[in-house]
């Protein structure tokens, strides 16, 4: 006989060698895309924008003989040696100066510090940099010319086919007959189905993301049927918690979060309701084409009634998800970055493009030209998201009123007008009292205030620093020098000022006074040292330096010079930026004679009586206005949504070449991507009625569409198997993998439109499968041919999201809140303080809320520990699929959190008030914690840690049991579906 077991030990070498390589390589091929992308959008733009003027060969002369025009390029380094350290962020030269360490990248300012984080964490991963070009060969490299008519051949772009399997009508099995298909030509026999508890467990945690009874999973055991199966599936797509859960996945995709984050964090008052949108049109099962037509244009779609048209606008905030720059001084280049992130989101999200790769060139892989992207921005551009595009500082968004009840809007009418005539009486009755009292201080001399001065340029008026004089003080900005100036004008020695008479003299036969001019500013370190100011008295003029960042002897007064001044002399104090640095204040000109003068005040009656009665009249109304504003009707309701701009502000965007938004090349007519229509259809052929975010939508949703109906069926399946068809289920151009079984991805996508879009149709018919029921064990043959599992022989082994995790852990200890939750951000001003003890004691709080995960809110810059720890969505990015990942901080996380340890001891506490006998306790336990019951392992297990000395020293029942629940909690076991 001949012994085989040399061949069998190296025939499973090569085969587990194959199984790791293979997995390894998709896990690698699925982070370069995404780091490709990541570098498109985050990391290219800023190099064109802030570097290539000095560090190209565009540039006159290369400054420090660095070019960043090329991958090669940054890694040679110039005059300081490697720009770049990947893999090395806090040692790379170029971090170093956009932090401003070293040398200061760029000299015109420093970045944002979210810009600097984006730099930093692309050169942490590695620096991944798709221009091959180098620095010599850069001016001439030229994108080759895109061809429209090839790219329209890519499988992505052709029209979808239907199949002869979906022409049997009411046969629910062509899924299993196409897959089965593929696994005959591979010669693979596929697993039968799993056993019960993890059939029910994988199916409810996949519709519902909660764990499944004990008593429903003694009901299936009894009988597994397939009748059975459906109506538990019926059940569960019926549920609150279907859409819950399903929503949460949609969530990923739009950027759901509750704050803006970035450097102004600004709170989105009214997300949530765009959260409710989705948990009741998915729980709903409103046609998914029409969730997208109402996502992309919902304030441009018909409504036939109040409800709709609310819904309808709520769905917009899809678009306003995005972190944005709003403290960005370049009030065009916010705008254009806001465009940017819904065109790529609206890309990625829909048609699985990768639009935002467009915007400084034409795409290096796909079939978009620039063109097509400046046709959308057009769209886009023409819509308001922001209301503070002409602001000189931080913008925000305009509050859209939603419909409401006409008792409502009576309500909040006449509380309006009682409220705005209770302000009136506050307000007359304070200026009575003031008329009243006397002032407490006037400037001697005369004073022009900064309200009188003449102004040339932009000048800004602040109230930021306290102790200015009238109702503010004027700065330059620090911009714009040498074109600002102000003029402060008066005559002196003039009847008004009534000098006293010892201190007039005579010169050369005439009276004169001697005055003192005095300039009023607010100093500070970011100021001036060497503003010019010119006083020109008469036929004299001088010119004097003010450093205004510190204060004079008299405090923050500058002498100006003394002067002899005749009868009637006119008298120009002028303030100019010319020549400064640093930001030039103005709050008044003062004149005082020398020896000075005794201010003239008007005193008013000194009724001490008068003034009481007054003031108590003042409180009282101050009672009455509390009281109003205590039992103030709901406010209008609004929504976080976009609208259409004015008819004269919709236009054409001009290309902006290399992406620069001042460097503007051809207008592009509004329309949408050429690969996707007609040969001879051209964005000049297309007619739009207002922005064309409704033509958009329409389009995208039109059943010729190639990609949204693939990309949306794509979505779901990935839910429900684990990995897509296409497995890069946000890029299917060319950089993105090739689908697995293309027949069946076009024969799901025709059947979900021929039904209406529906989303639980779909989701039925794919967990009514064969394909969908099956074990998940692995054999030798399946793992040697297809290890990756890419013909579907086997069911793929899933991390549970965290926000399941979370919520099992809850129902688990039966303290899970059932209940909705408004606005998780109420009590937030207009900023998350991070570094307020105050919000962090609200968002400690909110991770304590027993309510189901979904409903708490999501701070960017604030995300939970442990959320963190189990893979929680980014909410900065488009998330279609979450990265998993299982390393030892997960289950210390676990173990090491007071929120687990807490459920651990509520379900110890049930377990010992419910179960008596220890055999039993484990099988509650088990059944409940991980839905299965024990082996007889299990309960060696449990048993030998009960009577361990460890176990013993604790100093009760409760206390161990709280234990081993929490090492179950933290298990692999059950984080995992099988």
């Amino acid at each position: 006989m001949i012994d085989h077991s040399p061949v069998r030990s190296r025939l499973m070498l090569v085969v587990c060698f194959f199984i790791a390589s293979s997995s390894a390589w998709a896990r690698v091929l699925a982070d370069e895309i995404a780091n490709i992308e990541f570098f498109e959008t985050r990391i290219r733009p800023v190099l064109v924008e802030h570097c290539y003027e000095c560090h190209s060969n565009e540039a006159a002369e290369v400054g420090g003989g660095l070019w960043l025009d090329s991958a090669e390029a940054m890694r040679v380094g110039g005059d300081t040696g490697p720009a770049i350290q990947p893999g090395y962020a806090d040692d790379s030269v170029l971090i170093s100066a956009l932090r401003y360490d070293s040398s200061e990248m760029p000299p015109s300012g420093k970045l944002p510090d979210r810009v600097i984080r984006d730099f930093e964490k692309w050169i942490a991963t590695g620096a991944t940099d798709p221009r091959t070009n180098t620095p010599s060969a850069a001016s001439s490299l030229k994108t080759p010319k895109i061809d429209l008519e090839a790219g329209r051949q890519f499988w992505a772009f052709r029209p979808l086919r239907v199949s002869d399997h979906l022409a049997q009508p009411g046969d629910l099995k062509w899924i299993d007959e196409m897959v089965q298909e593929k696994l005959q030509a591979a010669a693979i026999v596929p697993n039968g189905r799993g056993d019960a508890d993890t059939l029910l467990r994988r199916l409810s945690f996949d519709l519902t993301g909660l764990p499944p009874s004990a008593d429903s999973m003694v009901r299936w055991r009894a009988d597994p049927s397939d009748v059975n199966w459906e109506i538990i599936v019926d059940k569960m797509l019926a549920s609150t918690a279907f859409g819950e859960h399903w929503a949460r996945h949609w969530m990923d995709v739009a950027r759901y979060a509750d704050s803006n984050g970035s450097d102004f964090n600004a709170t989105f008052h009214d997300a949530w309701r765009y959260r409710d949108y989705l948990i009741s049109n998915i729980a709903g099962d409103t046609p998914v084409d029409q969730m997208i037509r109402q996502q992309i244009a919902g304030d441009l779609m018909p409504a036939e009634n109040d409800n709709v048209r609310r819904q309808n606008l709520i769905a917009t905030t899809f678009l306003m998800l995005g972190t944005k720059m709003l403290s960005e001084r370049d009030k065009t280049k916010l705008t254009m970055d806001v465009v940017d992130e819904q065109i790529d989101t609206v890309g990625r999200a829909f048609m699985g493009m990768t639009l935002g790769c467009a915007r400084c060139h034409d795409h290096k892989f796909d079939p978009v030209p620039m063109r097509d992207y400046y046709a959308l921005a057009g769209i886009f551009r023409s819509t308001m998201s922001l209301q503070g595009e002409s602001q000189k500082y931080v913008s925000t968004w305009k509050p859209v009123p939603l419909p409401t009840s006409q008792d409502h809007l009576d309500a909040l009418q006449e509380h309006g007008e009682k409220l705005r005539q209770a302000k009136d009486a506050l307000a007359k009755a304070e200026a009575k009292i003031k008329k009243q009292e006397t002032p407490v201080r006037q400037l001697a001399g005369i004073v022009i205030d900064d309200e009188s001065a003449i102004r040339t340029g932009d000048w800004v008026v602040s109230t930021y620093l306290k102790g200015f004089i009238g109702s503010g003080y004027l700065h330059d900005d620090n911009r714009n020098k040498d074109n600002a100036s102000l003029q402060f004008k008066t005559t002196l020695a003039s009847e008004r000022s009534k000098p006293d008479s010892e201190r007039v003299t005579k010169q050369n036969g005439k009276a004169t006074v001697r005055w003192e001019a005095r300039l009023w500013y607010t100093p500070g370190g970011t100021r001036a040292s060497n503003v010019p100011v010119e006083v020109r008295v008469g036929d004299e003029t001088r010119l004097v330096k003010v450093d205004q960042r510190k204060s004079g002897k008299d405090g923050p007064i500058a002498s100006l010079g003394f002067f002899e001044v005749g009868q009637g002399t006119e008298a120009v104090v002028t303030i100019s930026n010319s020549g400064t640095s640093g930001h030039v204040i103005a709050d008044a000109v003062q004149w005082i004679p020398h020896g000075g003068m005794q201010p003239v005040v008007e005193r008013g009656n000194q009724d001490v009586q008068k003034v009481a009665e007054l003031k108590h009249r003042r409180d009282s109304i101050k009672t009455e206005l509390a009281a109003l504003v205590k039992d103030a009707p709901a406010p209008l309701p609004t929504a976080m949504a976009v609208v259409d701009k004015s008819a004269a502000e919709v236009v054409d965007c001009p290309m902006h070449v290399r992406g620069e938004v001042n460097n503007l090349g051809d207008t592009v007519p509004r329309g949408f991507l050429s690969v996707c229509g007609a040969p001879d259809e051209s964005p000049s052929t297309l007619a739009f009625t207002g922005s064309g975010r409704l033509e958009l939508a329409a389009w995208m949703t039109d059943p010729d569409h190639p990609l949204t109906s693939r990309v949306a069926v794509n979505r779901i399946w990935m839910r429900l198997m684990g990995d897509g068809i296409v497995r890069t289920v946000d890029n299917f151009g060319e950089r993105g993998e090739r689908p697995s079984h293309p027949e069946l991805l076009d024969s799901l996508a025709v059947d979900f439109m021929r039904n209406g879009w529906s989303r639980k149709r779909l989701v039925r018919q794919i967990v009514l499968s064969e394909t969908y029921r099956r074990g998940s064990q692995s054999s030798v043959l399946g793992d040697a041919i297809d290890p990756e599992n890419r013909f579907l022989w086997r069911a793929n082994r899933k991390r549970l999201p965290a926000e399941s995790i979370r919520d099992s852990m809850l129902v688990i200890a039966g303290s899970l809140s059932r209940e909705g939750l408004d606005d998780p951000m109420n009590g937030y001003g207009t900023l998350v303080s991070s570094n307020d003890a105050k919000s962090k004691s609200k968002i400690s709080f909110a991770v304590n809320d027993h309510r189901r995960t979904v409903y708490l809110p999501t701070i960017r810059g604030e995300i939970p520990a442990l959320l963190a720890a189990l893979d929680v969505a980014d909410a900065d990015l488009l998330v279609g699929k979450r990265p998993t990942t299982n390393v030892p901080a997960q289950p210390l996380a676990l173990l090491g959190s007071s929120e687990v340890r807490e459920w651990a001891g509520l379900t110890a506490n049930r377990l010992l008030t419910e179960v008596e006998n220890e055999s039993e306790r484990v099988q509650w336990a088990y059944e409940r914690v991980l839905q299965r019951l024990p082996t007889a392992e299990d309960h060696e297990l449990v048993g030998r840690w009960l009577g361990s000395e460890t176990a013993r020293a604790m100093p009760n029942d409760q206390t161990r049991w709280q234990q081993w629940i929490a090492a179950m909690f933290a298990g692999t076991e059950f984080r995992i579906l099988e």
